[in-house]
């Protein structure tokens, strides 16, 4: 299961080379999404399910 924090990042899905400049705001509500799947939902997703949380690239707030 793929949870994507990152809308845009086109480098973390492997789709493309390149991804789009995030905002400020964007990379903000980002790491929130990120903090929130790492507290409420990595404790309870069985073990056999393959858990991945895709957060921005380097790139992304340049």
């Amino acid at each position: 299961m793929t949870l994507d924090t990152a809308r845009g990042c086109g480098r973390r899905t492997a789709k493309t080379a390149k991804c789009q400049r995030m905002s400020r705001k964007g990379l903000m509500e980002a790491q929130k999404a990120l903090e929130a799947v790492k507290r409420c939902i990595e404790g309870i997703v069985p073990s056999s399910t393959n858990l991945k949380a895709l957060e921005p690239c380097s790139q992304c707030g340049c």
